[in-house]
C-alpha cells in the first residue's frame, strides 16, 4: 500500500478549535433556542468542546506501536459536537485498555471508512477494528 489517504482536518493539525464546519456557533444557538431541554438532558449547554487533530488530521493522540483499537466511520465516530470523552470511540478504548485510532471522517461514507481502513491498517496493526455505518439520517 503505497498511498496515504489524508484527512478532512489534515491542515487542522496542531490547533485547538471550539468549532468545526458541521458544529458551529450558529447551529448551537439555533438547537439551543430549538431542543433546549434536550441540550440540557444531555448536560451538553455549558460544556466546552474542543477539536485537536494529530498530524494525519485524526481526532485522537499520535499513532505510535502501542495496542490499539482503530474506529472508522462519519462524524459521529469523530464525535462532532462533543467532548472527546464523550466519543464512542474514546470510551471504548478506554474500555478495552486500546490507544485510541479514531479514523472517523465527518460525513464520510462507507467507501471513505474504507479507503481509511486501508490506508492505515499496514501501519497502525491495530488489535480491534470498529465501524460504525453512517446514518441516512440525522436527528437531535
Amino acid at each position: 500500500n503505497n498511498f496515504e489517504t489524508r484527512s478532512y482536518y489534515a491542515n487542522l493539525h496542531g490547533q485547538v478549535l471550539n468549532w468545526l464546519p458541521m458544529d458551529t456557533k450558529e447551529l448551537f444557538e439555533h438547537n439551543l433556542k430549538r431542543y433546549r431541554s434536550t441540550l440540557e438532558k444531555y448536560n451538553w449547554i455549558d460544556r466546552d468542546i474542543t477539536y485537536n487533530f494529530n498530524a494525519h488530521g485524526f481526532r485522537c493522540k499520535e499513532f505510535t506501536d502501542n495496542p490499539s483499537i482503530m474506529f472508522l466511520g462519519c462524524s459521529r465516530t469523530v464525535g462532532i459536537g462533543l467532548p472527546l470523552e464523550s466519543t464512542w470511540a474514546h470510551i471504548v478504548s478506554e474500555n478495552l485498555n486500546l490507544q485510541n485510532v479514531n479514523l472517523g471522517l465527518g460525513g464520510g461514507s462507507t467507501d471513505s471508512s474504507f479507503r481509511m481502513c486501508l490506508s492505515y491498517i499496514d501501519k497502525i496493526k491495530p488489535k480491534v477494528i470498529c465501524y460504525l455505518q453512517p446514518d441516512r439520517k440525522s436527528t437531535l
